[in-house]
């Protein structure tokens, strides 16, 4: 439905299958094989549906989500990238809220960072997608304001300056929490 109403919208307009999605246990850590493979079949089904649609659908850019948008190495192992009949319309998407302990809202008195946790995640999807020739969207990424902006400033331009640096694209996750 919704790739029939937006179908003579031109390529500005990308579609994007499903967020985070979770297994039966709505595990964010630990993805286990049926759920990557469920993973990759929604992937598939929505780009052959899409292209199978009328108007610039057959082009669209289309962005694609790995098991609960996660960059870990079990996630990123399992993704298979469908078939796509429009070559270079692809674009995996990820969340990376790295490291955790510091962006995460729950942990109060975490209000520092280091580069390790940032630095691992995206590498894995710069070796995983972009060496490949696959662009990679960071989906979501943001940190929660714990009286610590200047140390969240910091992050932050390390963060777009490495995602600059490996090929990726990122986008901040405003919850307005900050």
């Amino acid at each position: 439905q919704i790739a029939e109403r937006f179908k003579d919208y031109d390529e500005r307009l990308m579609f994007e299958g499903f967020n985070e999605i979770l297994n039966e246990k709505n595990l964010w850590n630990g993805a286990d094989k049926r759920a990557l493979a469920v993973t990759n079949d929604l992937n598939r089904l929505f780009v052959e549906t899409v292209r199978a649609s009328d108007g610039n659908n057959a082009e669209r850019v289309l962005v694609l989500n790995t098991y609960c948008a996660g960059p870990g190495n079990d996630v990123l192992s399992g993704f298979v990238l469908p078939e796509d009949p429009t070559e270079g319309s692809l674009i995996v998407s990820a969340h990376v809220y790295q490291p955790w302990s510091f962006t995460d809202s729950n942990q109060k008195s975490v209000t520092n960072w280091s580069k390790g946790p940032i630095d691992t995640a995206l590498n894995g999807l710069k070796q995983t997608f972009v060496d490949k020739g696959i662009p990679v969207l960071v989906g979501e990424f943001g940190a929660e304001n714990k009286g610590n902006m200047d140390k969240i400033l910091s992050w932050a331009a390390y963060y777009v300056s490495k995602c600059r640096e490996l090929g990726l694209k990122a986008v901040w996750w405003d919850n307005g929490a900050l």
